[in-house]
Parts: structure tokens; C-alpha cells; sequence
């Protein structure tokens, strides 16, 4: 099967961070990139397959995964699409708060080490975290002074979030 490798830097060359909504279909491949990568799955329902393990999707599923962890979408049967939210960053992004982060939720560290590829989470029930990922790749898009800066404080939210609800 074809794979799909995203370069962050190929995104956004200017920056350490990239925010958008994308499609996966049936027929669509595998993806890897080689930055973390926060995904949320926004519309539909199906599966995901990521370190040889099949997971059940619905919508307001999160997964948090490591650089270079292969990741396959695929709607259920009679769903044309999974429609799915993306956030690449690097980590030197959050480097100044991972100590913080990583003495209140523990797993992070392993995470970050490499000991586990991804971290699922469920959103909570007023959708807390799309609303985050909506405002940052509404911010990407705008590309209005001081949007970086928005989306940079949006992941550090976006990443508690993520961790409270695992």
C-alpha cells in the first residue's frame, strides 16, 4: 500500500507548527510524518490502523503519534469519508512546557521517549477539543498577524486537553 509521508517543513516552511482539515476516503493511503502529529477525528466512523493494531473510530476520537508512526483510515462501509482534523508540530513547539506537562501526566514521558507510538483520548461531551483544533486551523488559514502565536498557545490547551481525557 502507497504511503503518504508529510514534511512539516514542506507545510509551513516558516514555522514549526501546521493546522488542517483533510479527508481520508476508502481509498485513500497510509500516512506518516515526520513531526508529532495530533489527529481528531471530526466526522464519520470507521477504523484506524497504527502500529499493527486496528482501532475502532467514532467521532471525538483524538490520537496524539509519534514522528514516523505509520497510521490508516478507513470509513466504514457506506461512508464515503472520514473528515479529521490534523495538528503537526515539532517538539521543540512545546519544549519549554513538556517538564510541566510531563510531571502532571506521567504517560507523556513515555510517549515522548518513544515507548508508546500514539496516546488516544475521547473529547469531552460540549466538544472542548475540536473547538481547539477548529480555532487553530482557522487560524492557520487566516494567516492574520499573530496567528502563529494563537496556535502555539492553542496546543499547549490542546495537549492538557488531550491528557485529562485518555
Amino acid at each position: 500500500m502507497k504511503t503518504v509521508y508529510t514534511h512539516l517543513a514542506k507545510q509551513n516552511p516558516s514555522g514549526r507548527i501546521y493546522a488542517e482539515h483533510a479527508g481520508r476516503h476508502k481509498t485513500t493511503p497510509q500516512y506518516q510524518s515526520d513531526c508529532y502529529l495530533a489527529l481528531y477525528i471530526a466526522h464519520g466512523s470507521g477504523t484506524l490502523e497504527a502500529d499493527e493494531t486496528t482501532i475502532p473510530l467514532t467521532e471525538g476520537d483524538i490520537f496524539l503519534f509519534n514522528p514516523d508512526i505509520t497510521y490508516h483510515i478507513l470509513p466504514i462501509k457506506g461512508l464515503r469519508r472520514i473528515d479529521v482534523y490534523l495538528c503537526y508540530f515539532d517538539f521543540d513547539v512545546i519544549e519549554n512546557s513538556y517538564l510541566n506537562f510531563r510531571t502532571v501526566f506521567p504517560d507523556l514521558e513515555n510517549f515522548f521517549n518513544g515507548d508508546i507510538s500514539y496516546i488516544r483520548a475521547v473529547d469531552t461531551e460540549n466538544k472542548e477539543i475540536r473547538d481547539i483544533f477548529i480555532q487553530m486551523i482557522d487560524e492557520q488559514m487566516s494567516g492574520n498577524m499573530g496567528s502563529y502565536n494563537i496556535i502555539y498557545g492553542c496546543l499547549y490547551i490542546l495537549i492538557a486537553k488531550i491528557l485529562r481525557n485518555t
